[in-house]
């Protein structure tokens, strides 16, 4: 038997026993130590598993040449919709969606292998572009792009949609921060991304912010749209621009080649862009707190429930 997490009536988190679950062919079981806490996790609906990142040891293969390659290698599940259940003992994933740790990457790092390998992909399809926009800067995701953007020395123009994190942005960066609700955004928008030849965005809500951004960016410009993302109505390509939708594992499967050299900067880079980012680890004993902070402080700080030390 295994401790497991569900959601129930009034968003409390309750542990209970569950079966040790099976791999079949071409999966792998993987021995959970730290899963992260996501937005989509404090989303999901009452009496549902819970759980999408998560780094653990692969214990047992159901067989298939690429699941016995990963047996007894501690490995990161990367993300896709609808693969919830990471926040267990145990965690069944196929072999594919399973990417081995290097010996500098923690377990803490490896739940967070998710955000580090989509913005893989997007820091490859923007380069060699100086300059960009983004979106959602104080996500998790927001945050790890950030740092990466700093290492690379890009210039990056923020956009928020609460004005209490204009302020707090301003304060921690000398770059542009721009309210998206202010009635001056397009005009703002459009007057930066001039000023200082605006040809990327990394971009993550969609909609009409999605259009506002794609008719600010200069000739030339691509347009990264990442995450879980709905209602996306950018076209593909106009005037020179591109915009690109992209789902991780589609790509990375689409692209295997690319795929090996991005996986091989993020394992370098990874530990640096952490260190940036606060992390706090509850024990799972504590999840209810886990939970609680992290509405608090998602903004703030990576939070992280830990299954084994």
């Amino acid at each position: 038997m295994m401790r497991a997490l569900r959601l129930e009536r009034g968003l409390k988190l309750a542990v209970y026993e569950a079966r040790v679950p099976k791999p079949r062919a071409g999966q792998v079981l993987i021995e959970v130590h730290n899963a992260s806490i996501l937005n989509i996790d404090t989303y999901s609906s009452s009496g549902s598993s819970l759980g999408y990142e998560a780094a653990g040891l692969v214990v047992q293969s159901g067989g298939g040449r690429l699941a016995d390659s990963l047996l007894q290698r501690r490995v990161a599940r990367l993300v896709h919709i609808g693969a919830s259940g990471a926040w267990a003992d145990y965690l069944v994933a196929p072999a594919e969606e399973c990417v081995p740790l290097t010996d500098n990457l923690s377990y803490s790092d490896g739940a967070t292998m998710t955000n580090a390998m989509t913005l893989g992909i997007a820091m490859h399809l923007i380069r060699p572009r100086t300059s960009v926009i983004m979106t959602v800067p104080l996500s998790g995701l927001g945050r790890l792009a950030s740092a990466w953007l700093r290492l690379l020395g890009m210039h990056c123009i923020r956009v928020v949609h609460k004005a209490e994190y204009v302020d707090r942005l301003r304060r921690e960066t000398n770059e542009p921060v721009l309210l998206s609700t202010s009635p001056d955004f397009p005009s703002q928008l459009q007057t930066l991304c001039r000023q200082h030849n605006v040809t990327a965005a990394l971009e993550m809500v969609g909609g009409r912010l999605s259009n506002q951004i794609f008719a600010a960016l200069q000739p030339g410009a691509f347009h990264a749209q990442v995450g879980f993302m709905e209602m996306m109505s950018v076209p593909h390509s106009e005037s020179g621009k591109r915009a690109e939708l992209f789902v991780l594992l589609e790509w990375l499967q689409r692209h295997p080649a690319e795929a090996a050299s991005i996986l091989q900067e993020v394992c370098s880079v990874l530990p640096s862009l952490t260190a940036q980012d606060p992390l706090r680890v509850f024990p799972v004993s504590n999840c209810q707190d886990a939970v609680s902070f992290f509405h608090s402080n998602r903004s703030n700080t990576r939070v992280q429930i830990q299954f084994r030390p």
